[in-house]
């Protein structure tokens, strides 16, 4: 239960919009997949990574769907609003999130139109 507590938490902070807060539930050594842009390791990486998409994007809203919670996993099914320009898109996505020690060690981030992200990123 304690990794489900964990989760809940750092995605309340997530749909917040808490990005820093949201750092905190992440092993210093984490490794964030995001496939067709980019895989950071470590904090810092990632969170620079976030900040390029920010600027990238304009604005990003997540909207959860559903947590599911192992001792060791999370699956998270949510969409992103995401506003560019004159573009305002929803992407569905799956994130996956390998727990250890109470923290996220290791995470992929899974588009359903991958095309439609790499569009907003580009």
């Amino acid at each position: 239960m304690a990794n489900y507590e964990m989760m809940r938490s750092y995605l309340d902070h997530i749909v917040a919009g808490e990005f820093d807060a949201a750092m905190e539930y992440f092993a210093d050594d984490v490794t964030v997949h995001m496939p067709g842009w980019k895989t950071t390791h470590g904090k810092a990486e990632y969170m620079a990574a976030l900040q390029e998409m920010m600027s990238m994007v304009g604005n990003i809203e997540v909207e959860e769907h559903d947590l599911l919670v192992s001792d060791d996993h999370a699956v998270v099914l949510n969409a992103w609003h995401i506003t560019k320009g004159d573009r305002d898109e929803r992407v569905n996505h799956v994130v996956i999130y390998h727990t250890t020690d109470d923290k996220i060690a290791e995470l992929w981030i899974v588009a359903e139109d991958q095309k439609a992200m790499e569009s907003l990123m580009s």
